[in-house]
């Protein structure tokens, strides 16, 4: 048996696929979009495969135990902290959302810490650390 590297789609393709796939279960393009990117993100860093993480995200999708459209709300704790309820929405756009009022937050006031409740899995937390260290 020879000893082979994995075969991989071109991301660009891989990122259509995905986003074409959640948007076919009723997620909006943006958060397809969206989605699609931490996941091919994730999987060029090989910490986690796309596929078997899209398919048991679309799984959920079509099977009704993830919200496609979720009403992502933000509540205030301080002004440097905050809970995001994603209704129980995909964890990639509430996880992404969450960190954007991190961000919003340190621009402010030098720091700015999160939660998130009512989500589903975030896929890898690099994708995020990233978010903040593109602002530094």
């Amino acid at each position: 048996m020879k000893n082979e590297a994995p075969r991989r789609a071109h991301p660009q393709k891989l990122l259509r696929f995905v986003s074409s796939a959640f948007q076919g279960v009723a997620v909006p393009a943006g958060d397809a979009d969206l989605a699609a990117k931490i996941l091919v993100d994730a999987d060029l860093r090989e910490s986690i495969r796309t596929g078997h993480e899209s398919r048991r995200l679309y799984s959920g999708l079509r099977a009704g135990t993830i919200n496609p459209r979720p009403e992502i709300t933000i509540s205030v704790g301080s002004p440097t902290t905050a809970s995001v309820d994603g209704d129980n929405g995909l964890g990639l756009v509430v996880s992404h959302r969450a960190m954007e009022e991190c961000l919003r937050m340190a621009k402010v006031y030098g720091t700015g810490w999160a939660t998130a409740c009512h989500s589903n899995h975030s896929g890898a937390g690099a994708y995020y650390v990233l978010m903040a260290a593109e602002q530094a």
